[in-house]
């Protein structure tokens, strides 16, 4: 099958094109410091002039900032987009049970009013609402920013006023806070604009203080940290504004809190007062709150910080001892207070930090001053070459950084842009260990929904919102939309707790969107290299961070940075079910039957071709299922011709690009191709090299292992890499068994007169029924009337056979307890076996929500599987084993499959077709 590969590199042009202009507009906004000194006074026209400036500064983010916080994505762009299109994602926070979050915030804050407007116009995508959401966004940074300015020129000085917007707008933490759409970021806005107003009236500010009130009420509660200085110049100099600060407040909550309660106690359906239940949560959580999620030591925001803003925080301590006004001094008092609170507690994010962000720059541009102020004595040459030398630096050194982050991590805001699937049913986009940098749903097409895969992540993923087809994108469907977030959703936890309801099996995906970091693991496996199954639509560059220099990955160095890093792609892959069956299936079928009617007797030399008893296909190929394909010793290359397979060793990678299976080795062998040093065949894991072939390393107990698939005693597993049973399983004689015994739905298993468990036998192999081979009828000793076998699906004895042991019958609802033949059931997770008629045996089940590569589902329950790691095994007499086509060697009948035995030949075992069976298609079938 065709392999279709579309590689997008990583272009710099553009990156280092806006990084030019962005230098000349350094030197723009010097040019105004020299202008603006020499005037007395800000014109409105200079004040227009500075807004300009700083939307442009601004916009930059718009498009180059990367989502760098899976919160923001999760939660408030999905609720968003539920507001704008009626779907999205919903986290445990939006839950009615726990009501964490705000939709006043959404509503009010948020850009919906905005992007509501521009869907109603309906010529915009939903990637262009995005964009122009973010712009909104940065547009009142800019706003808030140019306020502050405008304070500081006529308050104080023009010097001060033009370093703070030098420090805003080129400082890496501008950059990743403007855009963001996080209460947190909202709240810099906001704090910007209430101590804009707090420095520039002597009196108590209604605007001051309400601007407060709304960031800590609507936005973030612990911003009201942040209104401490407001408080302590009215108890320090202002103590006869009092009553109208008091007043001021009580007119502010009421009005705040009014509007949270009728906002959200609408769509919740219950009284939901927001702030104090974050509050709740993250101080008087107990052992909820926010440790849960991550913890990280005080270091981390100091490295944070100096990253951010480099050159201006080594300034800002310094500004903080020479800026003198009084009301200066009361918002040092505030930042030191955020800082000591933040510092302070385990868990910590960057978005924590923003609100402080304009005070940062503030007390960094009155160090600036001061420094130039003392420079200046010595005349003002070197006051001039300092300050140009120390501006330029900053800004220097954040481009650096900005340009790093755009370049390193904005590659999913470009991968999902190429999903453009014209299909008129859902499709499934499937993401695995890269669930967190998920942009949101803007880039996801209307007919798409988004699923998760499970990996090594352990906590709670959101879930879909319930869905309300009546729900009209061109209307405000506020009560539609209630109905939605009335529902209380189920599998929810504020534990951070795995809820196994949100996985789907990647081969129900139609794309799949997830890291290719050079690693391939069983729980984290390598889809696009997966050619079998999938192809690559696009990829993008991005950084493997633990892999690269320190330097060259914090900052862009040209050169340097692409010599040190160390990229992975994130590809966006799609499936053949998706791609080549949907486009070619009909294709295909017109092509065979023109040529049915063309080619009569011929021998067929192509591949895909019909074959027949009359149309003979000529060798290398052999007739399966009716088409000609390469036999098992070869495969075929980017032209569908036949070549030999590789084997281990062999070179699997063509001159072309194409990638060759492994063929002749089962599944124990897999092309590893990364480049000219990684371009032969080699062993999975589980097996070693034995000369051309892959052999299974089969390791006993306590013998030294890599992974889980070495061990090859019945549920053990690679302990300290050392293969030790499961948990509740102890070892016994060289093998592990369950530490409680067998286990039934009800009662105890049937023991015989010595005391032992009575184990039972059940066959089922489709093809054989009515044969006269007495293995293909149903074999079970239990007493009919009063028991049956319970058997693990994955345990079989030598002949083939399921193992169990005597149950007694239960009813319909008993049989749904939780538990396991042997072992103990999953903690959490429920699942449910459905029957395949077109299997080979019972053990062909689907499985829902059970980790599958650990346990298998039987009945309700996710019991452990015998041989983790492998999932093609199963056990027999406690060892592991692998299933094995006819002509391969093997060790017990069991491992052959229907209609063939393991029998001795030249001294080797081997699988052979049994007596009235004729291998057809590598399957041993009746004549």
């Amino acid at each position: 099958m065709t392999v279709i590969h579309i590689q997008v590199s990583r272009n710099c042009a553009e990156i280092w094109y806006h990084f030019v202009i962005s230098s000349l507009s350094i030197k723009s906004t010097m040019e105004k410091v020299r202008i603006i000194d020499a005037s007395s006074s800000v014109s409105t026209t200079a004040v227009s002039k500075i807004f300009v400036l700083a939307v442009f500064g601004n916009l930059f983010t718009v498009y180059f900032n990367p989502i760098h916080d899976c919160d923001e994505t999760y939660n408030y762009w999905e609720i968003l987009h539920l507001f704008l299109y009626g779907d999205g994602l919903q986290t445990w926070e939006y839950s009615p049970v726990y009501a964490l979050r705000s939709y006043l915030y959404i509503l009010v804050v948020g850009p919906f009013s905005v992007a509501k407007s521009l869907v109603f116009m309906g010529n915009f995508s939903k990637i262009e609402i995005f964009y122009f959401c973010r712009a909104f966004l940065a547009l009142l940074n800019a706003y808030a920013d140019t306020r502050m300015y405008d304070t500081l020129r006529n308050n104080k000085s023009a010097t001060l006023a033009n370093f703070y917007l030098i420090f805003r707008l080129f400082g890496t933490g501008s950059f990743v806070s403007n855009s963001a759409f996080l209460p947190s970021s909202s709240a810099l806005w906001l704090i910007t604009l209430s101590y804009a107003s707090f420095l520039k009236n002597r009196n108590v500010s209604f605007a001051a203080i309400f601007q407060i009130a709304f960031a800590a009420l609507v936005c973030w509660p612990f911003t009201a940290l942040l209104g401490l200085p407001l408080i302590l110049d009215v108890f320090w100099q202002n103590w006869r504004q009092l009553r109208n600060f008091v007043f001021f407040s009580l007119c502010s909550g009421l009005v705040l809190c009014s509007a949270l309660l009728s906002v959200d106690t609408y769509f919740y359906d219950q009284i939901a007062l927001t702030p104090w239940n974050i509050v709740k949560y993250n101080v008087f959580g107990a052992q909820r709150g926010p440790d849960l999620y991550g913890t990280e030591p005080w270091t981390y925001y100091v490295k944070n910080l100096l990253i951010n803003w480099n050159l201006a925080i080594l300034l800002m301590f310094l500004g903080m001892v020479v800026s003198k006004p009084r009301r200066f001094f009361l918002l040092q008092v505030g930042l030191l207070t955020w800082f000591a609170v933040f510092f302070k507690q385990p868990h910590k994010e960057e978005r924590f930090l923003y609100p402080s962000y304009s005070l940062i720059c503030m007390f960094s541009a009155f160090a600036m001053e001061k420094m130039q102020d003392i420079l200046s004595k010595f005349g003002k040459y070197w006051a001039k070459i300092f300050v140009y030398t120390f501006v330029l630096s900053f800004c220097l050194i954040s481009i650096s950084r900005n340009v790093s982050l755009t370049v390193n991590y904005k590659a999913p805001l470009d991968v999902y842009r190429n999903f453009t699937p014209k299909n008129e049913n859902p499709v499934k986009i499937c993401i695995g260990k890269e669930w967190y940098r998920f942009p949101n749903s803007f880039f996801l097409p209307l007919n798409s929904r988004l699923y998760f895969l499970r990996t090594k992540f352990r906590g709670i993923l959101p879930k879909p919102f319930a869905e309300n087809r009546s729900f009209e994108r061109n209307l405000f469907n506020f009560d539609i939309l209630a109905g939605i977030t009335r529902n209380i959703p189920t599998n929810m936890n504020d534990l951070n707790q795995e809820e196994f309801d949100r996985y789907i099996d990647v081969q129900s995906c139609d794309f799949v969107v997830d890291l290719d970091n050079n690693e391939d693991s069983l729980e984290e496996p390598n889809f696009s290299r997966q050619k079998d199954r999938f192809h690559i639509l696009s990829s993008k560059d991005f950084l493997l961070a633990e892999k690269s220099n320190v330097l060259s990955r914090a900052f862009y160095i040209p050169y340097y940075s692409a010599k040190r890093n160390v990229y992975g792609k994130l590809p966006a892959c799609s499936s053949y079910r998706q791609t080549v069956i949907r486009m070619m299936k009909p294709l295909l079928l017109l092509i065979l039957c023109v040529t049915a009617e063309v080619i009569i007797a011929d021998d067929v030399t192509d591949t895909s071709y019909e074959c027949s008893s009359k149309n003979k296909c000529k060798s290398p190929l052999i007739c399966r299922d009716g088409i000609c394909v390469c036999s098992d010793e070869y495969t075929t290359d980017a032209n569908g011709n036949c070549i030999k397979a590789p084997i281990v060793g062999d070179k699997c990678a063509l001159s072309d690009g194409t990638i060759l299976d492994c063929k002749g080795l089962g599944v124990d062998a897999s092309c590893p191709y990364d480049g000219p040093s990684k371009d032969k065949c080699q062993c999975v894991a589980g097996y070693e090299q034995a000369g051309k072939t892959c052999r299974f390393k089969d390791q006993n107990l306590n013998e030294k292992c890599d992974s889980d698939a070495d061990c090859g005693v019945a549920f053990s597993s690679c302990q300290n890499k050392k293969c030790a049973c499961i948990d509740s399983f102890k070892p016994d004689g060289g093998l592990c068994v369950s530490a409680d015994g067998f286990k039934c739905p009800s009662g105890d298993p049937l023991k015989e007169s010595n005391g032992k468990i009575r184990v039972c036998g059940v066959s089922f192999r489709p093809n054989e029924i009515n044969s006269t081979d007495p293995s293909s009828t149903f074999n079970d000793s239990c007493p009919v009337s009063t028991h049956s076998c319970f058997y693990h699906p994955l345990i079989r004895s030598p002949s083939g056979d399921l193992v169990g042991h005597c149950c007694p019958k239960t009813d319909e609802q008993t049989s749904k307890q939780p538990v396991c033949p042997q072992g103990r059931p999953l903690a959490g997770a429920v699942c449910s076996v459905a029957s395949d008629s077109d299997s080979d045996d019972s053990s062909s089940t689907s499985s829902d929500s059970c980790p599958s590569l650990t346990n298998t589902c039987i009945g309700v329950s996710c019991c452990p599987s015998p041989c983790p790691g492998q999932l093609s095994f199963f056990a027999s007499s406690g060892r592991c084993l692998a299933p094995v086509m006819p002509g391969s060697s093997c060790k017990v009948d069991a491992q052959c499959g229907r209609g063939a035995s393991c029998q001795n030949n030249k001294g080797t075992k081997v699988c052979v077709c049994k007596s009235g069976f004729v291998l057809n298609n590598d399957v041993c079938e009746r004549q």
